[in-house]
């Protein structure tokens, strides 16, 4: 009994192991032009089914991640944007102008303009968020079977310029985590936060 404790402790904490998170941002457009970011204002983040309840928390977390990453950068939250739309008027507006925007994916040139005067930034950052888990068994009734628990979080992130009136900017923050028996899933807000160092450290650059 003596010599199957330190086996069993041992199994035990491999078990408590943590899953690894694999995170890649992807910089998938840059304006010919070129970019030059000295103020930001983020916009309420846009999310699939499961993440609502998350929306604030990503934007929190992509503002704070911003702000370590590049100091010198002003960075607006989403709830002071929000609150000095809806001060101004301007909610509808903006509300129609993403609802136009989802469906054509073409951005109003004037409307981006008085929203961008509003927000109090020459630069808009719009976010898109998904989610999703699945689980899957492998192997066979010879070698066995082993389940493993997959997390998938993906960040879809433009920079629209209120003066050019387009995107300037886009990237893409891909975070995966891959468990096995042997190891524990991670919460959602580990995942983020590894998602949104990964996005600041290759902001508009």
């Amino acid at each position: 009994m003596k010599r199957l404790a330190p086996a069993i402790a041992a199994i035990a904490l491999t078990a408590c192991i943590p899953a690894a998170i694999v995170t890649e941002t992807t910089v998938t457009y840059v304006a010919p032009a070129g970019i030059s970011v000295d103020s930001v204002a983020i916009l309420p983040v846009s999310t699939g089914d499961g993440l609502e309840g998350f929306r604030r928390l990503i934007a929190d977390s992509l503002a704070a991640a911003l702000r370590h990453a590049r100091p010198a950068l002003v960075v607006l939250g989403a709830d002071t944007v929000l609150s000095r739309l809806n001060v101004a008027g301007a909610a509808e507006s903006y509300a129609q102008m993403m609802r136009d925007y989802s469906q054509t994916s073409i951005l109003d040139q004037h409307t981006l303009a008085a929203i961008a005067q509003v927000a109090g930034a020459r630069d808009l950052l719009y976010i898109r968020a998904a989610y999703g888990e699945a689980r899957s068994v492998a192997g066979n009734f010879i070698t066995g079977y082993s389940s493993q628990r997959d997390q998938d979080l993906t960040l879809f992130v433009h920079i629209w310029d209120g003066r050019r009136g387009d995107v300037v900017w886009e990237a893409s923050t891909h975070s995966k985590v891959s468990a096995g028996e042997v190891e524990t899933s991670r919460g959602l807000d580990e995942i983020l936060a590894d998602a949104v160092r990964s996005l600041a450290n290759r902001f508009a650059r």
